[in-house]
Order: structure tokens, then C-alpha cells, then sequence
């Protein structure tokens, strides 16, 4: 398998992440190829694209955390494992990483802003979710149809949203299309 090349980069042990879950079976979960964005045919400055490569590879890393951990909760409300069972992410990690990135394009430090907040209410939903799961009170987070809801779904779905549709399309024009449609993926898949 083939990820984009600011995936080497990492501080924290990405095999460890991607050993758990790979990034072709996560974007399965939402219908989406896993076609990341590739600095390397780019029509942005090389060390702009090269940045944007290793922000979105960090996305995807949570994208399988986001996965995994949805399965986890899945199988805790199951009954398929204990209600203890314990359970280690990466996500602290991974916004580590996203934060301590030396961007100086501002429009970069404005995208890395919105994905570690959008990124940020999801794992509040998940960790709504997993203690719901724990206390076997899903009734909490259920509504009526049996889906499972939280604030923060929306909250960070709008970031994810308005960071393609009303940023990126608009700051980023000299892109190529190909590399736009790759950014919107990343962005489509950290959606709920």
C-alpha cells in the first residue's frame, strides 16, 4: 500500500496506527477511494504542498482512530467485549503532531486551526459515546430512530465543511483539480 509522502514523518509510531486499521479499509467505511493528496504533483509552492501533504496524512491517522473506535464502542454496546475493556488511541498524538508542524503560509496555520477543532469535538462525541457504551446507557446518546447523536457531530462537521467549501476552494484556486478533490476526500472522510 502506497501513502502520501508526509506520512514518514511522523514522532509517534504510525505502523502502530495503521498495523490496527489501514487507510483503504477506513475510507471504505465511507464510501471514498483513498486517493491522498500528492505534493509532488502540485501547482503550489513545493514546501506549501509538501506541508499540506503531511497535514492531511495526520488526518487520516485520525480518520482510523475515528474508525477504530467506532467499531470499539460498536462492540463494548454489543456485549462483545467488557464493559472495562480498555482502549488506547492516538489522537493526542496526532493533534501533537498537527500542532508542533512549523507552518508559516498562513493559510495553512488557518487549516491546521480548524482541523484540530473539528477533530477536537468529534473525539467528544466518541468519548460521550464510549462512556455511554461503558454505563450501558445508550439510550442517552440514541434518538428515536436508534441513531446515535451528539452536538458535537454537527459542531465538527461544520468545520470540516466550511474548511473545504468556503476556504480551501477559495485560497487554494491555483490548485490543480485533482489535488482539490483529493483535499475535499480527506475532509468528506473525518465527516460523520
Amino acid at each position: 500500500m502506497s501513502f502520501a509522502k508526509g506520512f514518514e514523518s511522523f514522532r509517534y509510531d504510525k505502523d502502530v496506527i495503521t498495523e490496527r486499521k489501514n487507510l483503504v479499509d477506513a475510507y471504505a467505511r465511507f464510501n471514498k477511494p483513498y486517493k491522498p493528496y500528492n505534493g509532488d504533483q502540485s501547482n503550489l509552492k513545493p514546501e506549501v504542498a509538501k506541508q499540506i501533504e503531511k497535514l492531511f496524512s495526520l488526518t487520516d491517522m485520525a480518520v482510523i482512530e475515528k474508525v477504530l473506535l467506532l467499531e470499539f464502542i460498536g462492540k463494548i454496546d454489543k456485549g462483545d467485549l467488557p464493559r472495562s475493556a480498555p482502549y488506547r488511541d492516538y489522537y493526542l498524538e496526532i493533534i501533537f503532531e498537527m500542532k508542533n508542524m512549523k507552518l508559516e503560509d498562513k493559510r495553512l496555520i488557518k487549516m491546521r486551526e480548524d482541523l484540530i477543532k473539528g477533530i477536537n469535538y468529534h473525539r467528544e462525541v466518541l468519548d460521550a459515546w464510549l462512556e455511554a457504551a461503558r454505563r450501558d446507557r445508550v439510550d442517552k446518546v440514541k434518538n428515536a430512530t436508534g441513531r446515535w447523536v451528539h452536538h458535537g457531530t454537527a459542531a465538527g462537521d461544520k468545520i470540516f465543511y466550511s474548511l473545504f467549501h468556503t476556504y480551501i476552494k477559495k485560497e487554494f484556486k491555483e490548485e490543480y483539480p485533482e489535488n482539490i478533490e483529493a483535499l475535499s476526500r480527506h475532509l468528506c472522510v473525518l465527516v460523520f
